[in-house]
């Protein structure tokens, strides 16, 4: 993508082009030159379409590898917070649905033997 985004016309097409162009100014083209001068213009404009669409997703992939170097810094962290988060809120609402005493917690239901509740 960045040898297409660096496009450039060679030094004799592009001098090609721009005696084309004058002799376009000047309403001295023949049939061939104008076909000649067309293609070349359908080219560079073709040509200069690949160029954003390559440097576009050149600005993609580069802020996606930002994107993805700020997460994975923060992920450990952000780990340890959802699972302190998830810890309490399992607390929370284990109490409300088993009050103290009224059930085994769930260590002792797993640890009874013959038990099928798991």
């Amino acid at each position: 993508m960045r040898r297409v985004a660096g496009l450039r016309a060679a030094p004799a097409v592009q001098a090609r082009i721009d005696r084309l162009a004058e002799a376009a100014n000047k309403a001295t083209l023949s049939e061939d030159e104008r076909a000649e001068y067309e293609a070349l213009i359908s080219a560079a404009e073709f040509m200069s379409i690949l160029k954003v669409k390559a440097r576009q997703h050149l600005e993609r992939l580069a802020r996606d590898e930002r994107d993805a170097e700020i997460i994975n810094r923060n992920a450990r962290r952000l780990n340890r917070e959802a699972m302190d988060t998830l810890g309490y809120q399992s607390h929370l609402v284990f109490g409300l649905l088993c009050p103290a005493g009224s059930v085994e917690g769930p260590t002792d239901l797993s640890s009874r033997k013959g038990s099928s509740r798991k």
